[in-house]
């Protein structure tokens, strides 16, 4: 019998398979007996994906010089709001402060008097997670 033939004859059987329920750090090699949903967007929010500071990127080129308000630890819920002068210190997973989009890393920054200056930044690389990177609410997960 060739391949073609065999496949053939193995796909024209009707297999059941069982399914039980196990906790998923027991579910490695297993796959799914029926396709999930999403109950919530990962991340749920922007957040940082390196340590540095949260700034707006259309600043960034203008001004080298930025405020510091505060800072965001990650996990933390906060209500910050930055202008185009401001930045605010954030970290990996920090949640991002409304109006920024960008992070400078702190490796490019320097703190001097309250304020953060830009030594440098990569123009490409915005270092934020945007929420549902990973998966959105509701959407269907079938493997």
């Amino acid at each position: 019998m060739n391949v073609f033939s065999a496949l053939k004859a193995i796909f024209k059987q009707k297999f059941q398979c069982s399914t039980e329920t196990v906790y998923l750090k027991d579910a490695l090699g297993r796959t799914l007996s029926k396709p999930s949903v999403a109950s919530k967007s990962i991340p749920e929010f922007d957040t940082s994906s390196m340590d540095g500071f949260a700034v707006k990127k259309a600043a960034l080129g203008k001004s080298k010089r930025f405020k510091i308000l505060g800072e965001v630890p990650a996990g933390a819920i906060t209500d910050f709001a930055i202008k185009p002068s401001e930045c605010v210190r954030v970290y990996t997973g920090s949640r991002m402060p409304r109006n920024a989009d960008f992070v400078v890393i702190q490796e490019n920054t320097q703190k001097k008097e309250g304020f953060m200056l830009v030594k440098d930044f990569d123009k490409k690389n915005p270092y934020v997670r945007k929420a549902g990177l990973d998966f959105r609410k509701g959407q269907i997960i079938s493997h």
